[in-house]
């Protein structure tokens, strides 16, 4: 028996995260998903000298009754002190990264001229 498959309008969002899992990986960055803090669970950080420096929200939906959680839900994460990304679709998908990467260096430098005691920067974008 087959079954027929029917393509989304959109991509699901399980598929653009594991994208973006797969494209970072590719770009010399150490992502981790659905990492859980508190009472936080994130689509995706990522992970330089063990801490973490950017965190990545997926979201697939365009539906103005769900944005109000989304914005909501971004603000909170954003409490970490953390560079947040809200990843849309595909297309958000090379963007982010290529910030990340910029965001990653910077932490990166700002860690070996010890501005920070040796421990996590905080970075401001």
């Amino acid at each position: 028996m087959s079954i027929l498959f029917k393509q989304r309008r959109r991509a699901h969002s399980v598929n653009v995260q594991c994208e973006f899992y797969h494209r970072a990986k590719q770009n010399g960055l150490t992502p981790f998903a659905e990492y859980k803090h508190l009472n936080s669970r994130f689509d995706i950080v990522l992970i330089a000298n063990g801490y973490i420096f950017a965190i990545v929200e997926i979201k697939n939906y365009l539906d103005p009754n769900r944005e109000h959680r989304n914005v909501k839900q971004l603000n909170k994460y954003k409490g970490y002190n953390t560079p947040v990304f809200l990843c849309r679709n595909f297309d958000d998908i090379d963007p982010i990264i290529d910030r990340c990467k910029e965001l990653e260096q910077r932490y990166l430098n700002a860690i070996a001229t010890n501005q920070f005691g040796g421990r996590g920067a905080i970075l401001y974008y």
